[in-house]
């Protein structure tokens, strides 16, 4: 597999496939963005860039992000991720 670095996060088809991860596993549990910012203690406007794409996401972040989604593991993330990313 070759390495590919992009300019922009949105062109990466990690970080698309992170946001869409988050993305569903947020609606599935039924909160919204701010209700998943204030449980991580982040923005709702960082919920809105993970989630689009728009910024690369610190890895404390998407932590955050997983225990506010009730306590997954982020390693189960980073595992669907990498599935899609393979499945293309």
């Amino acid at each position: 597999m070759k390495l590919v670095f992009y300019e922009k996060p949105e062109d990466d088809p990690f970080y698309v496939v992170l946001g869409r991860v988050v993305a569903e596993r947020r609606k599935a549990l039924g909160l919204t963005q701010d209700q998943l910012a204030q449980e991580a203690d982040i923005s709702r406007a960082e919920v809105q860039f993970i989630e689009n794409a728009k910024r690369r996401v610190k890895l404390d972040t998407i932590r955050r992000c997983c225990l506010a989604l009730s306590g997954i593991w982020l390693a189960e993330v980073f595992m669907e991720v990498q599935r899609r990313l393979l499945e293309g």
